[in-house]
């Protein structure tokens, strides 16, 4: 669907450009950029790509940070903050999606 593509093309967009100027996204700034409701956001982001806009966004972080973590020399609290973590949000984040709980 044209919509789901939009959505999803869009939604990196905005994602990639919060990881270039090492800002925070966020599911309100998301849908101000696509032009949407966070209601309509959220509804586009789940018929497109099947979890909440949030659950995108952290998904897209920790991709980001796993690519960051190939440069042997930058820490995890660097790639963290480029992120959009903090650094234990990064952490915890890498945990739960490995299956793993944090202590």
């Amino acid at each position: 669907m044209k919509q789901d593509v939009d959505f999803v093309k869009g939604s990196v967009r905005y994602l990639k450009n919060c990881f270039r100027r090492e800002e925070p996204p966020t599911v309100e700034e998301m849908a101000r950029v696509l032009d949407m409701t966070t209601s309509q956001l959220r509804r586009a982001a789940f018929r497109a790509v099947g979890c909440s806009p949030k659950k995108w966004i952290v998904r897209w972080q920790i991709r980001e940070g796993l690519r960051l973590m190939m440069d042997p020399g930058t820490s995890t609290t660097v790639i963290a903050y480029k992120c959009g973590f903090r650094s234990n949000q990064f952490i915890r984040a890498l945990q739960t999606r490995d299956g793993r709980q944090s202590a």
